[in-house]
């Protein structure tokens, strides 16, 4: 890949990410105030799936984009996109509710300090 190219892949991933994490922490900051969908814990129940945010599709459209570029310039999966994938789906009586998964989620996105 010519080194033109591979500066244009670069920033065009880097302004996908940019973009996944917005619309992922504005969906957090809304699962956290108390709107459930989310993390999917209640997907199982056919009335309540109908109600996941339209954040959803998006993070998962965004999330194929940087998967690709990524791909293409030789790195990782999308480690944030994993780990939210893994934090989803999995309710069950004795696992956090989504806003706190939401507000968990939140915190390990805050950059540590120095």
């Amino acid at each position: 890949m010519g080194e033109k190219r591979l500066l244009r892949t670069e920033r065009r991933l880097d302004a996908a990410e940019a973009e996944y994490v917005s619309v992922l922490e504005t969906a957090l900051h809304e699962c956290a105030a108390g709107r459930w969908g989310l993390f999917g814990q209640n997907d199982r129940f056919e009335e309540m799936a109908r109600y996941a945010p339209p954040e959803l599709g998006q993070l998962e459209a965004l999330a194929e984009e940087v998967e690709a570029l990524r791909a293409k310039l030789g790195h990782d999966p999308f480690p944030l996109h994993a780990r939210f994938k893994s934090m989803r789906g999995r309710g069950d009586g004795n696992r956090p509710g989504e806003p706190k998964l939401a507000a968990q989620l939140l915190v390990e996105l805050r950059p540590s300090p120095r």
